[in-house]
């Protein structure tokens, strides 16, 4: 069975100058040409081009030649393109944002499903408000303490000297990101936050090479 109609869906209710779609089924690429490019199009001749990009669970992956379209959006209207956010949470997605970030003007910012409308509110410009204070609580009043009668003064014994000890310190936390291949044999590998992994990239194209 064919394509029945436009794998991009639109998004309403969006802040003002904000444009977003969401990818539905196999997302192919009549869909970037006839409905995300004229709509990037417009957006950037009214102003800067802030985008948000869903790839949610109603969305099954892309047609052959499609995913170039994507890398390949930030090609036109360089100046114009501000804010670019992609909500998924599949797992490859969130590897081919880091690897292109660098392709695509403006920011480019990955978001979980379940952080959608803060995707929308990043890509607005709008700032999250902050949350409200929580309210005192009054402390409570010590009861009156008893004062003893006055009585010998105890000796107390002084404590034996303790040995001192160092504390190791905690390795610093790195957060997730492409970094120099550590075993040498590509230009960058991927550093999920806890380990190296096997999502490799040498001048732009990514690969499979586990670190063994």
């Amino acid at each position: 069975m064919g394509q029945t109609g436009p794998m991009l869906r639109a998004i309403t209710d969006l802040p003002s100058g904000v444009i977003g779609f969401e990818a539905v089924g196999e997302v192919h690429s009549d869909d970037y040409r006839d409905v995300l490019r004229p709509a990037i199009d417009a957006a950037a001749s009214a102003g800067p081009v802030r985008l948000v990009y869903v790839l949610g669970p109603e969305f099954t992956g892309y047609s052959a030649g499609a995913d170039w379209q994507d890398v390949k959006l930030g090609a036109q209207h360089l100046s114009a393109w501000e804010r670019a956010a992609v909500v998924s949470d599949v797992e490859w997605v969130g590897h081919l944002v880091g690897a292109f970030a660098w392709l695509i003007p403006g920011e480019l910012r990955r978001f979980s499903l379940a952080e959608r409308e803060e995707a929308v509110n990043w890509a607005a410009g709008i700032d999250p408000e902050p949350e409200p204070e929580p309210e005192p609580i009054p402390e409570p009043v010590p009861a009156p303490v008893p004062v003893p009668a006055p009585g010998p003064t105890p000796v107390v014994a002084e404590p034996a000297p303790q040995p001192a000890t160092l504390e190791t310190p905690a390795a610093p936390a790195v957060p997730e990101q492409w970094a120099a291949d550590p075993s040498g044999r590509h230009q960058h590998r991927w550093w999920n936050g806890r380990e190296w992994t096997e999502h490799v990239a040498d001048n732009g194209v990514s690969g499979i090479d586990p670190l063994g």
